[in-house]
């Protein structure tokens, strides 16, 4: 039986969703998170997938998948899914699910007994003579496979229990499904059904619906009027490395956890949300909160961050840019929950080295730095980050600013950190600042540069205003020179595609907030896009590149570059998108999306 990577669960549901087409109003079940036990650490539901699907078809992204240029590397993915081969849901492929659903369809991973238990809800309303065809081939692949099948009496519940014995590496399979009352309930584990069986006439306080850190998450995102539910879900992030999968990771996953828990970071609960193809003035949005009460202890601490009313771009930043990011953190705060961090999680449980590597620093003759004094109590609590892909290059550029409160006193402990160390080079920038560039740069401004004893190629300077930090020289000494400037019409905050995004933020409750961002789609996935079309996805190392790889190892999918036309024949489809973040009292809130993108 295929497995999924546990952190992907969410992630995975919605595939399916791009190849379900029927549903029916009724509902004959209870909510899933009636049926869900509390011990359930991720969970994602569709209320009504051909709506869903319809509304995702009319937005740009819809309009992207649409563009026929793409039509043989999707119809080469969609081959491999229906062969069986790939993104299997408990032994359903997406084309038996597509024949099936009738209603809601929902997914989540459980811990029974410190393990993962997989469960699928779908409502099969309208669907009974698709079912018992579906059921038939899917019995008919298991069989082949060399599994057994019975049937079993349990209360007034058939089970159909599917069993494959141990052989070679493979350890043994089990699958169980029953229907009731128009709801297919199918699970990797015989207790889960059975308990969801148990509430299926009501909560009886056991229920993920009962979990406080669910119901927190939910309260706090629920839909405000005129805001459409189409994809709910709830990730409970260190319940999931509680789990062992028992494929030898039990053991190091349980090393990460307890890490992770003694710096204080298991103050994080959980998070979850809604999304919607659906809005009628965006094309994508989305609530998603954070579960982490306060007060923030040990690790927690770098949660400090603060509201403001200080959002806008700085005149220096021209557009276009691929994103802008900005967000206020109390710098003495924060820095205090480092400590906790560093001794547990980066030098493997030894209480006091951080202290004591911030204590040799300011004893250092050479370097004499007191990190706290002159370098984080001098920070403003704004941090403010750009990126940008120039023609020609293979991966992003990036600049990060902090406004410092005493401008000679961040140089002056800049100096003393870089000088002396034959890795760094030292220029001096129009007798206003000095550039420190560690590391070798890149070639022919092509992808990044090479890091020096585990320390990434980049480029520092402090100005009288803002401490800047790069991995690209060019980038550094372009906005350098533009800070002095006054605004001119290429500034960001000038372009209408910016003002557009800012205006709806506001509108959606970001007059004060902890940080907002402002993305250029298509620039965003450029990077994602060629990595496919050139077949170096293994080498990317953003978040999105490793979610995909590890779908397509789970799913033993191949995706066929080659097929795929120069992003610039598709990326027209594709908008502006914003996002920003507010403290709420049991943590934070992220409101997301992409406004209403005209056809091309």
């Amino acid at each position: 039986m295929l497995r999924y990577p546990r952190t992907l669960g969410v992630y995975v549901l919605i595939l399916p969703l791009l190849a379900l087409s029927r549903t029916v109003p009724a509902q004959a079940a209870p909510p899933p998170e009636q049926l869900l036990p509390n011990t359930t650490r991720e969970f994602c539901a569709c209320p009504n997938v051909k709506e869903t699907l319809a509304s995702f078809r009319a937005t740009q992204f819809g309009r992207l998948l649409g563009d026929p240029k793409l039509s043989d590397f999707l119809k080469d993915v969609e081959a491999q899914v229906e062969k069986g081969g790939g993104l299997e849901l408990m032994g359903f492929t997406l084309a038996d699910l597509e024949q099936i659903a009738g209603g809601e369809t929902a997914w989540a991973t459980i811990e029974v007994g410190r393990r993962p238990a997989e469960v699928l809800l779908v409502d099969v309303t309208g669907k009974q003579k698709e079912l018992e065809a579906v059921l038939s081939v899917r019995a008919r692949r298991w069989q082949e496979a060399g599994g057994a099948e019975k049937k079993e009496q349990h209360g007034d519940l058939q089970l159909t229990i599917q069993e494959k014995a141990a052989r070679k590496n493979n350890r043994p399979e089990v699958r169980i499904h029953c229907l009731k009352d128009n709801l297919l309930l199918v699970s990797d584990s015989r207790s889960v059904i059975e308990g969801a069986a148990q509430r299926w006439a009501g909560s009886d306080g056991s229920s993920l619906s009962d979990l406080a850190t669910f119901k927190a998450v939910q309260s706090q995102t629920a839909p405000r009027q005129g805001e459409k539910v189409q994809v709910r879900f709830f990730v409970d992030p260190f319940g999931m490395l509680c789990l062992d999968d028992g494929f030898g990771q039990g053991s190091k996953k349980n090393a990460i956890w307890n890490q992770l828990r003694k710096a204080g970071l298991d103050g994080l609960k959980g998070f979850g949300g809604f999304l919607t193809f659906a809005n009628p003035d965006h094309d994508f949005f989305y609530r998603t909160a954070v579960s982490a009460p306060k007060p923030y202890k040990k690790g927690m601490a770098i949660f400090n961050l603060v509201e403001s009313e200080d959002l806008a771009p700085p005149c220096w930043i021209h557009g276009p840019v691929t994103s802008y990011s900005t967000f206020h953190i109390d710098f003495p705060k924060a820095f205090e929950g480092l400590a906790p961090i560093y001794d547990q999680v980066l030098v493997d449980g030894e209480e006091g080295t951080f202290k004591e590597t911030l204590a040799d620093l300011k004893k250092d003759p050479k370097v004499r730095l007191d990190v706290c004094e002159e370098l984080i109590n001098q920070l403003d609590s704004r941090v403010i980050l750009v990126t940008d892909q120039p023609a020609g290059r293979k991966t992003g550029r990036f600049l990060a600013a902090i406004p410092v409160k005493k401008s000679k006193i961040v140089a002056d402990a800049v100096a003393r950190f870089y000088t002396g160390d034959d890795r760094v080079k030292k220029q001096n920038f129009q007798n206003r600042c000095t550039v420190w560039e560690m590391g070798v740069p890149p070639k022919d401004g092509l992808g990044e540069g090479k890091e020096t004893l585990d320390i990434p190629y980049h480029v520092v300077a402090v100005t009288q205003k803002y401490l800047f930090l790069s991995n690209n020289r060019d980038m550094l000494t372009e906005v350098l020179s533009r800070e002095q400037e006054p605004e001119s019409s290429a500034a960001l905050t000038q372009q209408a595609v910016y003002q557009q995004i800012h205006k709806a933020a506001v509108g959606l409750g970001c007059g004060k907030a902890v940080g907002q961002q402002f993305t250029h789609g298509a620039d965003d996935l450029c990077a994602l896009y060629e990595a496919v079309r050139h077949g170096t996805l293994a080498e990317a190392d953003s978040l999105p590149a490793q979610l995909i790889l590890q779908v397509l190892q789970a799913g033993k999918l191949k995706l066929r570059g080659d097929l795929l036309p120069e992003y610039s024949q598709v990326s027209q489809h594709l908008g502006m998108g914003g996002a920003f973040i507010r403290a709420t009292p049991e943590g934070f809130e992220m409101i997301g999306f992409y406004p209403r993108k005209a056809k091309p």
